[in-house]
């Protein structure tokens, strides 16, 4: 069996949750959670697609590919790989200016160019 150092780097499940679409002063802004303890990420007046948004912790980025940000990639840095992988964000709100996460989003982050 390998070291579990070179199992992590091969894939990872990363859960999104809390995520949230609103626009502020007409410019889009996204934020949400990721499952691993106390990363959260966060773009603003962003471009469609976006690309490189950071996250609380540097290891973490993220690309946005649509405007209200539902579709993202996310990128983590792991013992010297690039692991990513594809999110779609179910959203639900009271305007289409306004919107909040339904449930959560999973996905395996694999090592960029297996996948993606």
């Amino acid at each position: 069996m390998a070291p579990a150092a070179v199992v992590a780097a091969t894939s990872e499940n990363i859960t999104i949750s809390d995520f949230v679409y609103h626009k502020n002063n007409g410019f889009p802004q996204v934020e949400f959670n990721l499952s691993v303890n106390g990363v959260s990420c966060y773009a603003e007046k962003y471009t469609v697609p976006g690309e490189g948004y950071g996250c609380s912790v540097p290891e973490f980025t993220f690309d946005i590919l649509e405007e209200q940000g539902p579709d993202l990639r996310l990128y983590h840095e792991v013992d010297g790989a690039t692991l990513a992988g594809d999110f779609h964000i179910l959203m639900n709100g009271p305007v289409p200016t306004i919107l909040d996460q339904v449930g959560t989003s999973s996905s395996v982050l694999t090592p960029v160019g297996e996948g993606q």
